[in-house]
């Protein structure tokens, strides 16, 4: 899997909620992550809620789209879960 953003918006969003893209993208591999599919517009749009290693909880809103033959996952926002969103990530994780 590859991942891309806008250098403008990661910094801004990093101002904005203290996590960097590249750190976010770890909760990729968070086995037990959920996932929302999010209609805004014309666009399709996905939710990830997961923990990354250190045990921090990550929401990240993205897009998804084939680049030669290759899914690229492109990040458009990374912050902290909020208590409520944490709840509802071990209510609903899989249990592997």
């Amino acid at each position: 899997m590859r991942f891309e953003w806008d250098d403008a918006k990661a910094t801004l969003d990093l101002a904005n909620h203290g996590v960097p893209f590249e750190y976010a993208c770890h909760v990729f591999a968070d086995v037990n992550r959920i996932e929302r599919y999010q209609r805004r517009g014309s666009e399709d749009r996905w939710q990830i809620i997961g923990r990354i290693e250190d045990g921090v909880y990550i929401v990240i809103t993205h897009e998804r789209h084939l680049r030669d033959g290759e899914e690229v996952t492109r990040i458009i926002s990374a912050r902290r879960a909020t208590g409520d969103e944490r709840k509802h990530y071990f209510r609903n994780r899989s249990q592997f």
